[in-house]
């Protein structure tokens, strides 16, 4: 994630938006990919829960696909 934080810090004016609208799009897109009807949840950070929180139903990572498209 500090590597991600670093590498958004360098090429956008609006680091933490660009982070937040790329969890949410691969969010919505995991949701298309198997017709899931459920919402994303979200859960914005409180003074008591600094934490953003972002929920999706999709089918997840197999180590396959992650080797396929981050390595």
């Amino acid at each position: 994630a500090k590597l991600i934080a670093d590498l958004l810090r360098k090429h956008y004016q609006y680091p933490r938006r660009t982070m937040i609208q790329e969890y949410l799009s691969n969010a919505r897109d995991a949701h298309r990919e198997i017709k899931q009807t459920k919402k994303i949840k979200v859960k914005l950070p409180l003074p008591t829960s600094p934490q953003l929180v972002i929920r999706d139903f999709g089918p997840g990572l197999s180590e396959e696909r992650l080797i396929k498209h981050f390595c």
